[in-house]
């Protein structure tokens, strides 16, 4: 993993500023695209379980 960022900075340094800076922003992009993807995964089931004995007042 290591070397993949190196490798990355690398390619940023070598390149002109404005290619530099996109590759910078589709790896921040990545980064977002993943934490929400934890966010829909771990946080959003918990709201739909405190959802749920709503229902059941409901029924009753």
């Amino acid at each position: 993993m290591e070397w993949l960022i190196g490798s990355l900075l690398t390619l940023i340094a070598a390149t002109s500023t404005l290619a530099g800076l996109a590759i910078t922003a589709v790896i921040f992009l990545v980064l977002a695209q993943a934490s929400i993807l934890l966010y829909r995964t771990f946080i959003k089931p918990r709201q739909w379980a405190l959802a749920q004995p709503r229902e059941g007042r409901r029924q009753s």
